[in-house]
């Protein structure tokens, strides 16, 4: 019911949201309930339900990226994002360029299905000005040294490892 109401079918829309609550309230003592099984993906119909397996697995990325609007946003794990008359679950901490004042701000997500409703895959909520030139400087110094520090440890790994053989080698 969900895909049609993306696909703009008023009756479907309404009859899903009120699965969605029925499902949510049964699902309520689940350990379960929060786990998108299913994803959101490119593709029509039926065709365009992506299983968690494949989203993890595939090379590219098979799910659909779809424009919302932040409607809520109670603390950094609990927040929600409007997309064409569904609510969406999302933690606004793990969104890009999302704060507290983001109420009404357009974003751009990846969502799945849950026991629970519909949720934004982590962290591919991102608010549609944000661009990552903007990240602060001591974020992207911090980057930095973690990438340079591996390339040197890899590097001190390989002539290590080139040392270790050539000794196996005289000997």
């Amino acid at each position: 019911m969900v895909l049609k109401g993306m696909e703009g079918y008023e009756f479907e829309k309404s009859r899903a949201k009120r699965l969605i609550e029925a499902c949510a309230k049964e699902a309520e003592k689940s350990p379960y309930k929060t786990f998108c099984f299913e994803w959101f993906g490119v593709g029509e119909g039926l065709q365009s339900l992506v299983h968690h397996r494949m989203v993890d697995e595939a090379g590219g990325n098979p799910l659909r990226t779809v424009r919302g609007i932040v409607t809520e946003y109670k603390h950094p794990g609990n927040g929600k994002i409007e997309v064409n008359g569904f609510e969406v679950f999302f933690k606004p901490g793990q969104a890009k360029g999302i704060t507290k004042d983001s109420l009404n701000k357009e974003v751009e997500l990846q969502f799945g299905f849950s026991y629970d409703g519909l949720r934004a895959k982590s962290k591919s909520v991102r608010a549609l000005d944000y661009l990552e030139e903007n990240v602060p400087a001591d974020d992207k110094k911090t980057a930095h040294k973690k990438t340079q520090q591996a390339q040197e440890e890899t590097a001190f790994e390989l002539a290590y490892k080139k040392a270790s053989s050539s000794q196996k080698e005289r000997t």
